[in-house]
């Protein structure tokens, strides 16, 4: 009776661990490639701008807000796919 139960148990939680591994990663994966995409783009739009110019934003740290917002993005994406697939 014993070994039925904790194999039903064990079973369920290790399925639970699994699904919540698996949606983790292929979030994190689908959103790295996006916001690679994202990266590239932005730094493809700084490609035309002078070289003056550039060093005015690289002394004002303009990097710092575009990569506080990318970071707030991921987090954001993480805490919902954690909330979202995991037991409550």
């Amino acid at each position: 009776m014993w070994a039925a139960l904790t194999s039903t148990v064990i079973g369920s939680i290790l399925a639970r661990a699994l699904l919540a591994l698996g949606v983790g990663i292929v979030s994190m994966v689908g959103f790295s490639e996006l916001l690679t995409l994202a990266m590239t783009r932005i730094q493809g739009l700084f490609g035309g701008i002078p070289g003056d110019l550039l060093g005015l934003l690289g002394f004002m740290h303009m990097d710092v807000p575009i990569s506080a917002w990318f970071a707030g993005q991921a987090a954001a994406l993480a805490l919902s796919a954690a909330t979202r697939f995991l037991p409550k």
